[in-house]
């Protein structure tokens, strides 16, 4: 029994324990949580860039003009000048 007392030590096993989760804290701050903002921001782009791509060629089939609809539908979206508060309010409202 004494032999597999000094085989683990106690203090040295609770020291390796911390030792890991310091590293794992540290791994994780420095390394992980970066890589993985980077690697959110980089399947953004790509993604924007693929929704372009696909919206171009559905315009293409369509035969439609992607900017000038939508400055079209931006006009027409945002004319409130001759709306009432209430009629801006309700005017999404299901009755």
């Amino acid at each position: 029994m004494e032999d597999f007392l000094q085989l683990f030590n106690v203090r040295d096993i609770l020291l390796h324990i911390v030792n890991t989760l310091i590293l794992f804290v540290a791994i994780r701050l420095l390394v992980y949580k970066p890589v993985r903002k980077f690697m959110n921001a980089r399947t953004e782009r790509v993604q924007a860039q693929m929704d372009e791509a696909a919206a171009r060629a559905l315009a293409g089939i369509a035969g439609l003009d992607i900017e000038s609809y939508a400055m079209r539908m931006f006009s027409a979206g945002s004319n409130l000048k001759d709306k009432t508060d209430e009629e801006i309010f309700y005017q999404d409202f299901k009755r």
